[in-house]
């Protein structure tokens, strides 16, 4: 009944007008605009409903004289949002009843598997004492094309992660080169500043002094730069299972400066000293994703006071820290808060949808979770996520 009946049917004073035939069934485009991103959005196999309108008070909404769709025209595109404002409620209404939803790459990789179409075509295999052997056989055509849409799906899921993770190791591997350049010509000039020094010491030019100094400083500002870019240099990233969460953030706040100074936007810092066993060129790529997020957003919704904090939970007896990244920006619209760990979502203008995605999968390798936190009496979004503490080893409070 269902699937005699599905899509959205359009009467004219009860008299059916769409669709007249199986290939009208899509006269509204749901199919096409479903794959488009498929999950949160409805398509024909996922509702079943009808519009009735009156033929004195809606004269210039047509049928095509194929009856396969509306006729174009002001009236009828007009008529055609008004569906699809409604459609779209649903869909927000369908997406708060099923939850949140997040996809590790692991699911993603359980989903390439025919068992569920196996066992769809053994049940219509064993019903074919009920029904007729064509009915049977449509059915399992469904259902294999059904398969076949899930996997072309499940593949551009792939595809997208793996194009950003091919440039995410690119990254990786331009800071390897940058960083073997830098220190190869800091090394190097830094020999000459030395025996430079010897020559001026004596010298009573305050301005060659004053260049020798500059000289020095830059590079020192080189070598600082270096070591920041280390941990997303190393090629033996499986060997590093430690780092210093409060060092890493500085180092990211540091590579953020600009937007930070730019944007005045005041950080608060832990004055602690936590380890944690987790690589840090890891532990760089989630904090640089979250905090470059916060930034934008504080600079693009020009908060009066942009602070973004972060806070250390240490839950020794869980062998863990809770790490938190709040901000006072725009926050995220609720009808994105669910939607925001999934690949290809974003709302920059020139984003990938892909940082917060490989972000909480580096969290979830760690085996850990990133969650989303936002509160009704707060502005701005909090992100939370957690990592293993290094055995034996307690928050040491610095005197920073």
């Amino acid at each position: 009944m269902i699937n005699a009946n599905k899509g959205v049917s359009l009467y004219r004073d009860g008299v059916l007008v769409l669709p007249k035939t199986d290939q009208a069934k899509d006269w509204l485009g749901l199919d096409a605009r479903r794959i488009q991103r498929v999950g949160p959005r409805i398509g024909t196999r996922n509702v079943v409903g009808y519009v009735n309108i009156h033929a004195s008070a809606n004269a210039d909404i047509r049928d095509t004289s194929d009856r396969e769709a509306l006729a174009s025209n002001t009236a009828s595109d007009e008529f055609r949002c008004i569906l699809m404002a409604v459609v779209s409620r649903f869909e927000i209404e369908r997406g708060h009843d099923r939850g949140p939803v997040k996809t590790q790459l692991k699911d993603v990789f359980e989903k390439v598997s025919a068992d569920s179409v196996l066992r769809r075509v053994r049940s219509l295999a064993n019903r074919d004492a009920l029904v007729s052997e064509n009915a049977s056989v449509s059915e399992m055509v469904r259902a294999l094309e059904e398969h076949s849409r899930d996997m072309d799906r499940v593949r551009e899921d792939l595809r997208h992660r793996f194009v950003y993770y091919s440039r995410v190791a690119a990254v990786g591997q331009m800071a390897h080169m940058l960083l073997h350049e830098i220190r190869n010509r800091t090394t190097s000039i830094g020999s000459f500043l030395r025996r430079v020094t010897t020559v001026i010491a004596g010298s009573d030019d305050k301005h060659l002094e004053r260049f020798h100094q500059l000289a020095e400083g830059s590079v020192n500002a080189l070598e600082g730069l270096a070591d920041k870019l280390a941990p997303l240099a190393s090629r033996s990233y499986r060997q590093l299972r430690g780092a210093v969460v409060e060092e890493q953030i500085a180092d990211c706040i540091d590579l953020l400066s600009d937007q930070i100074d730019g944007g005045r936007i005041r950080c608060e810092i832990p004055l602690t000293e936590t380890h944690v066993e987790v690589d840090p060129g890891e532990l760089t790529l989630v904090l640089f994703n979250l905090l470059d997020n916060a930034a934008y957003w504080l600079i693009l919704h020009r908060s009066p006071d942009p602070t973004i904090e972060l806070i250390l939970d240490h839950r020794a007896e869980l062998g863990e820290v809770l790490v938190s990244i709040r901000d006072n920006g725009p926050g995220i619209d609720e009808a994105d808060e669910e939607r925001v760990f999934l690949p290809g979502v974003t709302t920059k203008p020139h984003g990938t949808g892909m940082g917060l995605t490989v972000a909480s999968e580096l969290v979830a390798a760690w085996g850990g979770e990133m969650r989303l936190h936002q509160r009704s009496d707060r502005e701005g979004a909090t992100f939370v996520f957690d990592m293993p503490l290094i055995s034996n080893r307690n928050p040491i409070q610095n005197d920073r």
